[in-house]
């Protein structure tokens, strides 16, 4: 059943002069004539399928004269009450008038002549409503768009590539204008950008180097133009510029663009408590557009490794080495924790050598603490253990190295001996492995070697009689460690 707005369409009468002269005012002949062709064939195809239509279903339209003639009789014969009749009737009369449609072919064709046109019009009137909206920039890339949405869809017509190409003089003058106003100082950055998205809309050629080396210097001096008062706000505008400004670069540009944004962020980070760095690390970590390529992708993960690692020796703090490498995982992924690890081992490894520990409880306390990251740093190197018993074998050399210059260079037994309880008291757990390392030296003076065999578990040496005489004179003050292996 035909609509009110259908009916309006049909029955409104077509002037043809009219149509022509509003949507032609601005053709030459050439392009009138062209237009006519075209309209032509459109209408000549469009009678031609409607002929099809009815003349393929022309036995569907007798069958249904001869059903309705058939139901008109039998209502006659059969004499039903007027209001079924009635009813009957109505339905009938719907019927016929579904079918009026399709025998008005002139109608028809009058109708498709105006779709045609009110579909394209902004394609036709393109130069003239262009050139009108010139001083408005707004209207004027709507306008664009639009037709050019309209052209794409019978760009294979010559006629429509006439049209089409006769605005190229317009757009490039309009592409004039925003670049004027792109490098005018006195427009802000975020006018500047505005003006960009105006001009990517209509430029035909995306990839203008001239603009995007003007894009990105913009991006550039208004990072360094920004105040730097708030760095929450700062860091806020800059994320923001960079994503307006990056999707109008080339590959070389981009990563430009993703370097310098980098240098912006570490200048900040340097200035910061790690509280705000914990915030904002994890925000860069998905900033970046996904229609990138892979490339570009790969320049921005490497810059923010490298910011990562810059977190990383700014805040491990070697005082408090367990506390601070637990802050700093937090701000890492998995596959990001090796960056931490190796920062820590190289740590432990290095002040492991200028470590100086005087007591077995030092020594303890300090191994208890390295234990604390047994869970973390097993998991990424497997001689961890290893790496700790050296640590103690490095600690041990020491003091056995030193004990050894001690006894070579005393020559009173008494200090000698003094220098042993010590060691024995302060060093309880690894005494033994000390004695044991300085046996060579000890081996030159059979009296200290008398007092401390029982603890090396070797032997004594026989003494002669000036050196039982030297051990009898020790023995009221030393001889104690003879019978006790622990003091």
């Amino acid at each position: 059943m035909q609509t009110q707005e259908e009916k309006k369409v049909l029955d409104k009468k077509f002037d043809v002069l009219n149509v022509i002269n509003k949507t032609y005012a601005d053709s030459s002949e050439y392009d009138l004539n062209d237009t006519l062709i075209y309209l032509s064939k459109v209408i000549s195809q469009t009678k031609n399928k409607n002929k099809e239509l009815v003349k393929s279903n022309f036995s569907k339209f007798v069958e249904c004269r001869i059903v309705l003639e058939e139901i008109l009789q039998d209502i006659k014969k059969k004499g039903f009450d007027k209001d079924f009749s009635s009813d009957i009737f109505k339905n009938i009369k719907y019927v016929k008038n579904n079918f009026n449609p399709i025998k008005c072919i002139d109608n028809y064709s009058r109708n498709q002549k105006l779709i045609i046109i009110n579909k394209y019009k902004t394609l036709f009137n393109i130069k003239s409503l262009l050139s009108g909206s010139f001083d408005k920039q707004e209207r004027f890339v709507e306008i664009y768009k639009e037709a050019k949405l309209q052209y794409k869809e019978v760009e294979n017509s010559k006629f429509m590539q006439n049209i089409w190409n006769s605005i190229k003089d317009i757009t490039i003058q309009f592409l004039e204008k925003l670049y004027a106003q792109i490098t005018d100082e006195k427009n802000n950055y975020m006018e500047v950008l505005y003006i960009f998205n105006l001009y990517f809309q209509v430029a035909e050629i995306k990839t203008d180097r001239k603009i995007m080396n003007t894009l990105l210097v913009n991006f550039k001096e208004k990072c360094l133009d920004m105040p730097f008062t708030n760095k929450g706000i700062y860091l806020k505008e800059i994320n923001y510029f960079f994503l307006k400004t990056i999707i109008h670069l080339d590959k070389d540009l981009q990563k430009n663009c993703i370097i310098y944004l980098f240098q912006k962020i570490k200048l900040v980070f340097s200035e910061s408590n790690f509280e705000f760095i914990d915030i904002w690390i994890f925000k860069y970590t998905n900033l970046l557009p996904d229609d990138l390529e892979l490339e570009v992708k790969d320049v921005y993960y490497v810059n923010l490794k490298s910011l990562k690692k810059d977190i990383i020796d700014n805040f491990i703090d070697k005082n408090q080495l367990y506390d601070s490498y637990i802050k700093i995982r937090k701000i890492l992924y998995k596959n990001e924790m090796y960056l931490v690890n190796h920062k820590v081992l190289n740590i432990i490894k290095t002040d492991s050598e200028n470590i100086t520990l005087e007591k077995s409880e030092d020594i303890e306390k300090y191994f208890l603490e390295l234990n604390r990251f047994d869970k973390f740093l097993q998991s990424e190197t497997d001689d961890f253990d290893d790496i700790k018993r050296q640590i103690l074998n490095n600690i041990l050399r020491k003091k056995i190295s030193v004990f050894k210059n001690f006894l070579t260079s005393t020559q009173s037994k008494s200090k000698k001996l003094m220098e042993i309880i010590r060691i024995i008291d302060k060093l309880p757990d690894y005494y033994e492995i000390i004695f044991k390392g300085v046996i060579p030296v000890l081996e030159n003076d059979k009296v200290i070697l008398f007092f401390v065999n029982k603890i090396l578990n070797i032997e004594g040496p026989s003494l002669n009689n000036q050196q039982t005489s030297e051990l009898e004179n020790l023995m009221p003050q030393f001889g104690f460690i003879l019978h006790n292996s622990t003091i």
